[in-house]
């Protein structure tokens, strides 16, 4: 995944000198559009299925066939971002999220729905590198936790007005698909001019000359287990919370302050009525 962390703004004029909030609204925006075009077509599938005539557990495959193509776009497309900007990548998300919003509207088969659905996940690898990262770039450092914030939320309120407005043409309308993808191809129109006027955060080079994809793996060795000289970017943080985390935090509050070695109630011995010391049970 792309990192979150305004970088290069040497590269980038506008982004140094002006960051008005409605650009990071703008940006909000390309994602919000591309998360609706995700779900809205959950809600047809019942009639697609009823339609074409295809079992259940095709209708699985179909449903894998999108987190395939995210999973693949997000191997490559946070690096993508990175060295050659936000635009690149997002201007083929959202060509590639149009595809799939005709194929959708045109589907008769199987396997225009299988496309479809892989070219919506490509889109949404797309959309999760890119498209949040392009966020909290245009949020600037004056706004970065707003911004941050306003990330999270546009995924998941694209997600919910999917399948929403999806659903609720698919109750008034007795053939929903042409109106629910000429809206979502509207939607997705808008979010294309959009990604054509934002100034968008530039690529940045490698100091050596040289790049080249790198896949995920595993360190060779584990990490240290003192995380005071590490350097952890903006996205890890929710990963080492519980890292850094006081030991005594979940001690209750009257005892935080009190010697470790008195702690254990179990082991402490507490005088009777003639000053002997008798254990606790």
């Amino acid at each position: 995944m792309s990192r979150l962390t305004p970088a290069n703004a040497a590269d980038s004029p506008s982004l140094a000198t002006e960051n008005a909030p409605w650009r990071m609204w703008a940006a909000a925006w390309i994602v919000i559009a591309i998360f609706i075009l995700s779900n809205s077509a959950t809600p047809l599938y019942v009639r697609w299925q009823t339609g074409i005539g295809f079992s259940s557990a095709m209708l699985t495959a179909i449903f894998a066939a999108y987190i395939l193509g995210l999973l693949l776009t997000l191997l490559v497309a946070g690096q993508l971002s990175d060295r050659f900007g936000r635009r690149p990548v997002l201007l083929p998300g959202l060509a590639v999220a149009i595809i799939a919003c005709l194929l959708f509207a045109s589907a008769q088969s199987v396997a225009v729905l299988l496309i479809a659905r892989f070219l919506s996940g490509m889109a949404v690898g797309a959309a999760v590198s890119a498209g949040m990262a392009s966020i909290v770039d245009l949020g600037g450092q004056e706004r970065r936790r707003q911004a941050s914030l306003l990330a999270s939320v546009s995924m998941v309120l694209g997600a919910g007005l999917g399948p929403l407005l999806a659903g609720s043409l698919a109750l008034a309308l007795s053939e929903p698909v042409i109106p629910i993808f000429v809206a979502e191809l509207a939607i997705l129109a808008s979010a294309l001019l959009i990604a054509f006027v934002l100034p968008f955060q530039k690529g940045t080079p490698p100091a050596d000359g040289r790049w080249k994809l790198k896949l995920p793996s595993s360190p060779a060795q584990p990490p240290a287990p003192c995380l005071r000289n590490r350097r952890i970017r903006a996205g890890d943080h929710r990963h080492v919370v519980c890292a850094v985390a006081r030991p005594f935090a979940a001690l209750p509050p009257d005892r935080r302050d009190e010697p470790a070695d008195r702690r254990r109630d179990g082991l402490r011995d507490v005088p009777d009525s003639d000053g002997r010391s008798v254990p606790r049970s």
